[in-house]
C-alpha cells in the first residue's frame, strides 16, 4: 500500500543563538501531529507559526544561564513530512534578542542538558536539548548544581517549549495539534514527550568545542 505524504507532520524548532566572538548555537525541538486531520496549510500560515514562536518570551531561568555574552536571537521551523522530507521552512527573529545580565562564570561551551522522556524505553526514545551555560550557580559544598537550582532549569525549560507548542497550534487545519516529541531516526517515529529532567552536572559540547580556534600560552622547560 503506497504511503499518503502528509506535508507536515512534524516541526523542528530551532531555537538560535549567538555568542560572543560570533559563535552560533541552538536548540532543536521537534513538535509531533500524531493525528492528521487531512489537507494542508499555505507558507504564510507558517510564516505566522514562526513569528508566533519568536514572540514566546525566554524564560529568566534560562536567560541566566546565557550570561550577558550570549543571547536567543531567531527562530526557525521546519515543516516535515511523514517521509522525512522537508517541506515547509519558516524564520522570525526575536525582537529584542534576549539574553541574561550577569557576567560570564563559565567556559563557552559548557552546557546544561535537558534530557527528553517518553513512555517507551530504549535510546531511540530518549532526546537531549543542550543549552547554553556561560553563567551557572554551583553549591560550594557539593560542587554540584544545587537541586532548587536544578529546578529552576527544568521548570524554565518546561514553560519555554510549552509556550512554543502553544504558539505553534493555531487552529489552521480543525483536529491538528502538534506535540513535543522525540524524533527517533532509528525507527522514523516520534514519541510525545512525557517528562522532562536535568542533571546536577553541567556538560560540555564536544562538537561546540572542536570549531573552535584555540590559543595557547607556552612556556619553555626547565625552568630558566
Amino acid at each position: 500500500m503506497a504511503v499518503v505524504e502528509t506535508p507536515c507532520q512534524f516541526i523542528r524548532v530551532s531555537v538560535q543563538g549567538i555568542i560572543a566572538g560570533g559563535e552560533r548555537w541552538s536548540i532543536n525541538p521537534v513538535y509531533w501531529a500524531f493525528d492528521w486531520p487531512g489537507g494542508d496549510y499555505p507558507p504564510e500560515v507558517f510564516q505566522e507559526m514562526a513569528a508566533a514562536a519568536a514572540a514566546v518570551d525566554v524564560p529568566a531561568g534560562l536567560q541566566n544561564l546565557l550570561s550577558n555574552q550570549a543571547s536567543v536571537t531567531s527562530v526557525r521551523l521546519d515543516g516535515i513530512s511523514n517521509t522525512e522530507i522537508v517541506t515547509k521552512t519558516a524564520s522570525a527573529a526575536l525582537n529584542p534578542a534576549q539574553s541574561g545580565s550577569g557576567a560570564p562564570s563559565c567556559p563557552r561551551t559548557t552546557a546544561v542538558v535537558v534530557s527528553l522522556r517518553t513512555a517507551a524505553p530504549g535510546a531511540s526514545n530518549r532526546g537531549r536539548l543542550y543549552w547554553p551555560t556561560l553563567q551557572l550557580p554551583i553549591d560550594s559544598n557539593t560542587v554540584n548544581i544545587a537541586p532548587n537550582v536544578q529546578t529552576m532549569i527544568v521548570e524554565a525549560m518546561r514553560d519555554y517549549l510549552s509556550g512554543i507548542e502553544d504558539a505553534i497550534n493555531i487552529n489552521e487545519l480543525p483536529g491538528l495539534t502538534y506535540r513535543l516529541a522525540v524524533w527517533s531516526r532509528t525507527n522514523h517515529s516520534g514519541r510525545p514527550v512525557t517528562r522532562l529532567a536535568v542533571g546536577n552536572q553541567p556538560d560540555s559540547q564536544r562538537r561546540r568545542k572542536d570549531a573552535i580556534i584555540e590559543s595557547y600560552v607556552s612556556s619553555g622547560y626547565p625552568a630558566p
